[in-house]
């Protein structure tokens, strides 16, 4: 049983409940930490190791725990467009990782401080020699794969003045692409994902040094949620910023 899996067996399964003392009567629901499928950041619980947001989950729970304030970490994974919807419509859901734009700040309350930043890097073939240095550099070169409906693909389109291939829908897929020698590909991704990809899948791949972008990833809370309950989220995440938790969780994975 995995590091997660132990610890939701402890809960056993139950719904828990904020501390009376601290939210009054009738008790406010427990809050829920949601995962989605995107190693290196969550893992199945059955996969013997934490994800880079798992691990932040388990140690914000903790201190939650001394706070007066129980949670749970969702055992499962949902898809991000439901977590998104969730989070933004019930008062009770949170999401570590997320990107930030103009129109999820209409939606949702972000953390005060990022969780971690991750950069745009480029994959290719281990024998392709090309090492673009800037964003100008992406149009002349190889084709460049993206996955769809991403904003890295927008980003890319828009800033780069390359032709970008955005059908793929799994880093997995487009990295196999990448992995044939004769197709001339590289994957433009977060060098989180990448840098796992990479040392996990076995391919024929390098990662380029290049880091192309460079953007920080939040926790996200609803407009619904009390917000007496994300502003002790917040007191726990500057806690883990001052005694620099947060710097160590990130360099494990990004380093």
């Amino acid at each position: 049983m995995g590091l997660l899996s132990k610890s939701l067996a402890v809960m056993g399964g139950a719904a828990l409940l904020f501390s009376s003392a601290l939210w009054g009567s009738p008790p406010t629901p427990p809050l829920s930490m949601m995962r989605q499928d995107s190693p290196p950041k969550y893992f199945p619980v059955d996969a013997g190791t934490l994800g880079l947001c798992d691990q932040l989950y388990l140690r914000l729970q903790e201190r939650l725990k001394d706070l007066g304030v129980e949670s749970r970490i969702e055992a499962g994974f949902t898809p991000i467009k439901r977590i998104l919807y969730q989070v933004e419509h019930e008062g009770d859901r949170i999401f570590c990782g997320a990107g930030r734009n103009a129109e999820r700040e209409q939606r949702f309350i972000y953390s005060e401080i990022p969780l971690y930043e991750v950069s745009n890097v480029i994959a290719v073939h281990k024998d392709n020699p090309w090492n673009p240095k800037t964003l100008s550099d992406l149009a002349n070169g190889s084709t460049l794969v993206a996955l769809y409906g991403t904003s890295s693909a927008r980003f890319l389109k828009t800033e780069s003045g390359a032709e970008v291939y955005d059908r793929f829908h799994t880093p997995m897929e487009a990295l196999s692409a990448v992995a044939h020698p004769d197709r001339d590909m590289a994957f433009y991704y977060h060098d989180l994902g990448i840098n796992y990809l990479i040392r996990e899948s076995g391919l024929p791949l390098r990662r380029v040094s290049t880091r192309f972008r460079t953007v920080p990833q939040w926790m996200i809370y609803g407009r619904q949620m009390d917000p007496r309950l994300i502003e002790t989220v917040e007191q726990v995440l500057r806690e883990m910023q001052d005694s620099g938790e947060l710097d160590e969780m990130g360099r494990r994975f990004l380093d």
